[in-house]
């Protein structure tokens, strides 16, 4: 077993031609296998795929529903994420538990612990903007809730898996060949994973600075990640974090349009909620963790 996550064993003998294919494999699985489900339901429409050329995400939960929009929003994710899996057990000829710990099993407990510590964080940030703005309603729709409550906690952890194995798991894993100090690779990495969230429409509400929340998340999933030798705490995390946007509160501007059990009508801002998200507790998540699971050499895991 390899003693750091960032180096795991077998991957010394890995080409960079291997990275570029395996990319290219991903990428595909996204961009177009994973836009054919959406296309052939939009065919499926009366007027067909010309009706609805440029249809923006307000459009296309009109034409399909909101509950059919978010699962050819996840399917991409799908089909990416076992693309890379696939990847890296023929092209890499490693494990596919190599991307996702050093630890001999994956830790569900790690996950669960972070999957619970941040929701009980989101409840009480929801708790406080019903009590403080008057602008969050409760908004339960009983015919729609439940295939919801199916995609959310079946769909989304997928999604957000792909997103971790591929941005904390593989991608950390091959910049590291090539940027000598964990910190670079954390850095970038975690720009990155800000910047393919650009295109979010949130991003074009709010504006580019929001980019800074995506950014710094990123930046806080990969230390977790270089610290723990892991993506289990991340990916909780993350899971959590998703399935709260899709399932519990929603608004008109954000990447997931739900019938979720409360809608937000304040106005859209860059929040206080998310500024003391990067400030304050995304740092004292990482001090909780070093505590509870005894992390040693952080700084030689950096620098």
């Amino acid at each position: 077993m390899s003693d750091s996550f960032l180096h795991p064993e077998g991957a010394q003998r890995e080409k960079p031609s291997g990275y570029f294919l395996t990319l290219a494999v991903v990428l595909f699985s996204y961009v177009l296998i994973g836009q054919l489900p959406l296309l052939i339901g939009l065919s499926m429409q009366e007027g067909g795929l010309s009706a609805y050329d440029g249809a923006d995400l307000h459009q296309l939960t009109s034409i399909l529903g909101k509950n059919t929009t978010l699962v050819y929003l996840i399917l991409p994710f799908v089909f990416a994420f076992i693309a890379l899996l696939l990847s890296v057990r023929f092209i890499h000829k490693r494990s596919f538990l190599s991307v996702f710990t050093i630890r001999k099993h994956f830790d569900w407990k790690r996950f669960f612990t972070t999957f619970l510590i941040w929701g009980i964080i989101l409840s009480v940030f929801l708790y406080l903007t019903t009590q403080f703005t008057g602008k969050v309603f409760w908004n339960f729709n009983s015919k729609s809730f439940m295939p919801l409550l199916a995609i959310s906690l079946l769909l989304i952890p997928l999604q957000t898996t792909c997103e971790e194995l591929l941005f904390r798991g593989y991608l950390m894993q091959s910049s590291a060949k090539f940027l000598p100090k964990g910190w670079m690779v954390v850095l970038f990495t975690g720009m990155l994973f800000g910047l393919v969230h650009g295109a979010n429409p949130e991003v074009e509400t709010l504006g580019y600075s929001v980019l800074t929340y995506y950014i710094m998340t990123g930046v806080f999933l990969g230390l977790l990640t270089v610290f723990d030798d892991g993506i289990e705490l991340s990916m909780g995390y993350h899971a959590i974090n998703n399935i709260f946007s899709a399932l519990i509160i929603t608004n008109d501007w954000q990447a997931f349009q739900t019938d979720a059990l409360f809608k937000d009508y304040n106005p859209p801002s860059f929040g206080w909620e998310s500024i003391v998200t990067i400030a304050v507790l995304q740092p004292a998540i990482i001090f909780l963790f070093s505590k509870l699971y005894n992390w040693k050499d952080i700084r030689k895991k950096l620098f």
